[in-house]
């Protein structure tokens, strides 16, 4: 039986995930506005974005993965 999309946990992460997307959208979209100044923070700020998203998507798929199917 597949997993019910309304399960509590699941949308807390899938939560997650979409905060996590929306911030490396945002960090990639002003690294691409770069200028020399403020380029290496620009560039940290996404690879921060950039490891959110990865943890987030990890732990949704985890989380999917242990689910026991009825």
């Amino acid at each position: 039986m597949p997993i019910d999309p309304y399960e509590p946990e699941l949308a807390k992460r899938k939560t997650i995930l979409a905060i996590a997307d929306r911030q490396l959208k945002q960090a990639m979209s002003a690294f691409s506005n770069l200028n020399k100044v403020n380029s290496q923070e620009k560039l940290n700020g996404v690879l921060i974005a950039l490891k959110d998203y990865q943890d987030a998507a990890k732990g949704v798929s985890q989380w999917v993965q242990q689910k026991p199917q009825k």
